[in-house]
């Protein structure tokens, strides 16, 4: 336990609580595999939610009957987020169980876990120091098969062996009875490594490592990989290897259950205390008074001054029977550094774990004198760290901000609008690369994963080649959500060419590209109206798809936006397998229609429904790779129709540009879809300015229309 409890300490995270909370309780036992309690074993409760914000973090024991309890006051601001509870187990591996929550969820939730209940099918070894009469011994422990041989650097057979200060670096490799071979080294000061293993809601596990990189992976399925994806629930391992040979160990409880008050915990503070050597300081929580005993000098104070190198052990006894232990070990060498890398909130930071005598001073080779610096290019850091005593100790670091998988990385959670209920969204998210046209284009689908509780939903398109994408959500059609919300792309809006384009790699560790869905207005009142039409396919269009269909062929799957006549959104659907769509029970009135296909400039139609015509149908599109047409675009050209002076008094002009001589309705509408004026006009072919009288009609907004047939275009007027 004592290295994941000191890997575990180095994570302690600063955070302030809102005024306003709400509860969370967690609780369980841990027994062994008879069904016994197991007292004193280290529990870790944390909380994860997303955007980066709030994050809890707890490190407390099982008492005498196995329980274990926490209470959790979480703020109101954290909507959602992932409640985990990790069990330490015998053989000092991490077992972990999660769980969704929301502020209107379930607020108690227990975990149960089983001490020792799948023996590992790996095996791993580490070193102990311990100061034995005036010498100190370095012990193999190991984790395997027995009986285990051991081989030292030395040539030695035994576990234990005794350690010259001034010596070499100190190696042994451990075999067990399988012949599974593990290896550790012991130096002044030691190599240090360590290992956690990250969920991710979509179903992959990471192992995130610390130590020299590169690093060596080897899951307990075999495979040697940082990420694994696990196609069933179980207890999985993963053991890393770093440059300088030092192996650590973690596990997780893929897909475990859930529904904890810390009992007791323990952490033992190092500090100078000058030429005497070291002032040792356990700090225990949980139930006071407390009794202490240390390994050496039969001390039983909460501090202990020692003079030299050593293992120190203390162990702490709280007031209900709660036990906690905690060890450190000082080297032969006054003083050491190691540089580790941290990440917050996105935010890179290097780090100069220093130990000597007080004050420290820092140097780097970027010359920064502070204890941490925020590296701003890939490349080798390096820091002298010098005590008070004149001890001096180095350590390097290779900072690469694109090394692993994580900065190619497209992901992220999917929200609702008010995510005060627990709404597990069925649809699926689309990934769209800019091709070399600077055009996007459909690289990828994924459906949208769900928490079991239905409180988090997520997407993952895993690692993508550099580039740049967008990303949009869209609701099942056939889930009972897809009449609320419109497709939103990352960026959180409706449309393509307003959404915040996604750069890969990223310069993150972790990134996440969450998405808020836009909710539909949900018309009120309903209506007789309807607004009807198509989407086909023109000559020739491919639009990247390598698809050439012919003209007329149906479009299906096409988003279909609905706008009111202030032009705010409204409602949305998508095209059937006919290329057909439809919005019913509408108010009667003036409506916009737009086309939003990926890629293509939207192409928009504006439609009155009156008492007269509550119905408008034939509101058909055509798709090339021109654009998206709708329909009097072959006689009219868009960019030609206009109308001047808008605001108009008492005349307006309307000028056009057509390729041929055809009979045109032009027609003004009110907002309120009532048809005021209307008159047949024989166009002919060229450029050509037609008059409409506006004197006997009052101020307001209008929309002229110039129609033939079914087609129709339209552009909004203001009569002063």
């Amino acid at each position: 336990m004592k290295r994941l409890l000191q890997f575990l300490l180095v994570m302690g995270v600063a955070f302030s609580l809102n005024a306003q909370t709400y509860s969370l309780d967690v609780s369980g036992t841990v027994t062994d595999a008879n069904g016994a309690p197991v007292a004193g074993v280290d529990m870790l409760v944390s909380i994860q939610t997303s955007p980066n914000g709030y994050f809890y973090f707890n490190l407390l024991q099982t008492a005498n009957d196995g329980s274990y309890t926490d209470h959790i006051d979480v703020p109101t601001s954290v909507m959602q987020g992932i409640l985990t509870v990790g069990m330490a187990d015998c053989d000092s591996t991490l077992v972990e169980q999660s769980v969704g929550f929301g502020q209107n969820g379930p607020n108690n939730f227990t975990f149960d876990f089983v001490n020792c209940a799948n023996p590992p099918n790996f095996c791993e070894a580490w070193i102990e120091m311990d100061s034995v009469g005036n010498g100190v011994q370095l012990t193999a422990v190991p984790t395997g098969t027995a009986p285990f041989a051991y081989l030292w650097s030395t040539g030695e057979t035994t576990a234990t062996v005794t350690w010259d200060p001034n010596g070499a670096l100190y190696c042994v490799t451990v075999t067990d009875a399988t012949g599974c071979e593990a290896s550790s080294c012991f130096g002044s000061p030691p190599p240090s490594c360590s290992v956690y293993i990250s969920p991710n809601p979509a179903g992959g596990l990471t192992a995130v490592a610390s130590g020299v990189a590169p690093f060596n992976y080897m899951w307990s399925t075999g495979i040697p990989t940082q990420t694994i994806f696990p196609n069933a629930p179980g207890n999985y391992c993963v053991t890393i290897a770093d440059n300088n040979g030092c192996s650590s160990t973690a596990c997780y409880q893929y897909n475990g259950g859930g529904t904890g008050n810390d009992s007791c915990g323990l952490v033992i503070l190092i500090d100078s205390a000058g030429a005497g050597g070291w002032l040792l300081t356990a700090v225990a929580n949980g139930e006071a008074p407390y009794t202490y005993l240390w390994n050496t000098q039969n001390a039983s104070t909460p501090s202990i001054q020692v003079a030299g190198s050593g293992y120190y052990c203390v162990t702490v006894t709280a007031a209900d029977g709660c036990v906690a232990s905690d060890c450190f070990t000082i080297f032969a060498n006054s003083c050491s550094v190691n540089i580790f890398e941290e990440d917050s909130s996105g935010v890179v930071y290097l780090v100069a774990d220093a130990l000597g005598a007080n004050p420290l001073t820092y140097a780097w080779n970027s010359g920064e004198t502070s204890y941490y610096i925020q590296p701003t290019a890939a490349g080798n850091y390096c820091v002298t760290v010098t005590d008070a005593n004149g001890c001096q100790s180095s350590d390097c670091f290779t900072y690469d901000p694109l090394s692993g998988m994580y900065p190619f990385v497209v992901q992220g959670y999917v929200y609702l609008p008010d995510s005060t209920n627990a709404n597990a969204i069925q649809g699926f998210a689309e990934l769209y690369q800019f091709d070399a046209n600077n055009i996007p284009t459909l690289f990828a689908t994924v459906d949208i994963e769900n928490d079991p509780s239905g409180w988090v939903n997520f997407y993952n398109f895993g690692a993508v080649p550099a580039g740049q994408y967008l990303v949009k959500i869209n609701v099942d059609p056939n889930s009972p959500l897809f009449d609320d919300y419109v497709p939103t792309y990352y960026g959180n809006v409706e449309l393509w060419n307003e959404a915040t384009i996604i750069n890969v790699p990223c310069n993150c560790n972790y990134p996440l590209y969450n998405v808020i869905m836009i909710e539909d207005e949900n018309l009120t009142g309903g209506g007789e109206g309807e607004i009807a039409g198509s989407v086909t396919d023109g000559e020739g269009f491919t639009h990247g798809s390598g698809d050439n269909r012919g003209a007329g062929g149906p479009l299906p799957n096409v988003s279909i936006l609905l706008y009111d006549a202030q032009e705010n959104y409204l409602d949305h659907t998508f095209t059937d397998v006919n290329g057909e769509y439809s919005f019913g029970n509408l108010p009667l009135g003036t409506y916009k229609l737009m086309v939003e296909i990926t890629g293509m400039e939207q192409a928009e139609r504006w439609v009155s429904l009156s008492a007269d015509n509550p119905v408008s149908s034939g509101n058909n599109f055509d798709v090339t790779d021109e654009g998206i047409l709708n329909g009097l675009a072959d006689l009219i050209s868009e960019g030609s129709f206009q109308v001047f002076p808008n605001p108009a008094k008492d005349v307006v002009n309307v000028y056009l540009e057509t390729a041929g001589s055809f009979e045109a309705t032009l027609a003004l509408s009110s907002l309120t879809g009532q048809t005021v004026l209307a008159k047949t006009e024989n166009l002919m072919a060229g450029k050509q300015a037609v008059q409409v009288e506006l004197s006997n009609l009052p101020t307001g907004i209008y929309f002229l229309q110039v129609s033939t047939g079914k087609e129709v275009m339209v552009k909004k007027l203001v009569i002063e």
